[in-house]
């Protein structure tokens, strides 16, 4: 809820902008326009994978999120800041990204954004960066299925079988 003199400051506080944008914040504004002031957003969103890591020491714990992502997406970058500010938002714990790129075509998404005083950024590993070897020898099937989305650089025998599998 605002506070009573929210209103009242907002109100008058218009002539004024443009002498608080230049003598405490350092900004010459130019040409502005207005933007309605309450930004009401529904947003319900499930992420791939969440955990948080715990540790013997509290202050290392982290929030662990990844997204499995098999298209290219241009929207990549602000989905991940808007769950980044969501989790922060509610656990109040560093958040450590990562996507997992399984699709067929070289990723160009950007991972990362600078703007004045934001900086942000996510790491992302491509499936077909990593050697099938290091996968296909484990014990564990769901790693071996990896093997098949990996790198088949030398194995003509298994890029046909990759083939196979994605289609």
């Amino acid at each position: 809820m605002a506070h009573p003199y929210d209103r009242l400051f907002k109100e008058n506080i218009e002539p004024l902008i443009p002498l608080l944008a230049e003598k405490i914040f350092g900004l010459k504004l130019g040409k502005t326009e207005d933007i309605k002031d309450k930004i009401q957003i529904t947003i319900e969103t499930e992420a791939d994978f969440l955990k948080k890591v715990l540790h013997p020491d509290k202050n290392d714990d982290y929030i662990l999120h990844i997204e499995f992502q098999v298209k290219d997406d241009a929207n990549m970058l602000s989905r991940m800041l808007l769950y980044r500010a969501f989790l922060y938002s509610k656990y109040k714990l560093p958040v450590r990204q990562f996507v997992f790129y399984v699709g067929q075509s070289k990723p160009k998404m950007l991972l990362q954004l600078a703007q004045d005083d934001l900086v942000f950024q996510f790491n992302m590993r491509n499936i077909f960066d990593f050697p099938y070897e290091l996968f296909i020898y484990s014990s564990n099937p769901e790693e071996v299925i990896l093997a098949i989305l990996s790198d088949f650089k030398s194995s003509r025998r298994l890029r046909s079988l990759a083939k196979y599998w994605n289609g």
